[in-house]
């Protein structure tokens, strides 16, 4: 990974932050006043428990600057933090892929998809967005993925194929026993 690379995911991980910040402050204002039964009083415990754990975390992870960090926490608040342009499209091929890959046969771990499934669904999920169809390039895709901390199946070749099982390349030749 290029520096280049690595500055733009680490922007993405304190803009997953900030959202993540964002959706426990809203949950916490979702309880105006007190609650009137012990199960919204537990509700409320709860989301203070995980708004001063998520807290802990993402101040503790953001100390260089944490300013701007409760800057990223209130544009996410308003609605007006965003990330790259085809992220969002990105991250929906990505995890359609996943469910609907039509080459799940052919991926070395079958909970990550090929590039090319990833590829094909992100031209649907384009058109269904509303984005043109032209979209990133193959190598802006990849750089974007990599970036997203999404992993990708690598094709089985041929050799995978053929040097397990008991009739390999390695055992002809030698009786099993």
């Amino acid at each position: 990974m290029t520096q280049k690379q690595k500055q733009s995911r680490e922007r993405h991980i304190r803009r997953d932050f900030a959202h993540l910040m964002a959706q426990q402050i809203a949950a916490l204002q979702s309880f105006q006043g007190l609650p009137k039964s012990a199960a919204n009083l537990a509700k409320l415990d709860t989301a203070s428990r995980k708004a001063a754990a998520a807290w802990t975390i993402c101040i503790s992870t953001n100390l260089d600057n944490p300013a701007d960090f409760l800057r990223m926490v209130v544009e996410s608040l308003e609605g007006k933090l965003h990330g790259a342009r085809y992220d969002d499209a990105i991250e929906e091929a990505y995890w359609k892929a996943c469910k609907t890959g039509k080459r799940k046969a052919e991926r070395s771990n079958p909970n990550r998809p090929l590039f090319s499934e990833v590829a094909d669904a992100l031209i649907l999920v384009l058109t269904e967005m509303g984005y043109n169809k032209d979209g990133p390039t193959e190598d802006g895709l990849r750089s974007r993925l990599k970036i997203l901390g999404f992993r990708l199946s690598k094709k089985q070749g041929q050799h995978r194929k053929i040097c397990h099982g008991p009739e390999s390349l390695r055992n002809r030749g030698k009786r099993l026993h």
